[in-house]
């Protein structure tokens, strides 16, 4: 789309490039990429957290979060790993890495009208 002599689809695209360059950036993204590159020097260790990573998701995804025992038997199963420091910082890290995204999200669509209502 054309309007006032600019093409939309390239305005769009160079601030979603300068957005992701802003990202890279970001506190919370070098201080994400930090954290990783010193848990991956421990590959079963860094394995083992994605594991956790990995039910964890599922466990949130499938409705099934609000259910105690599987909260709970998940947290325990990974208990001695989730203490160690540099799993807590991987994992801090990575939680305000994508609360950040969460909320650039929510600023994008809040006034974007896609009629979601299905």
């Amino acid at each position: 789309m054309i309007r006032d002599g600019i093409e939309y689809n390239d305005v769009i695209k160079r601030k979603t490039l300068e957005l992701k360059e802003a990202i890279l950036q970001s506190d919370e993204y070098l201080r994400f990429m930090e954290c990783k590159r010193i848990l991956e020097q421990d590959p079963e260790l860094y394995d083992f957290v994605c594991k956790f990573r990995t039910s964890n998701f599922q466990l949130q995804v499938s409705g099934e979060v609000a259910d105690e025992a599987k909260s709970s038997a998940l947290l325990e199963e990974y208990m001695d790993t989730l203490g160690i420091t540099k799993v807590t910082d991987y994992m801090n890290a990575e939680l305000l890495l994508c609360q950040r995204l969460h909320d650039m999200n929510e600023t994008l669509m809040e006034e974007i009208d896609l009629d979601l209502r299905f």
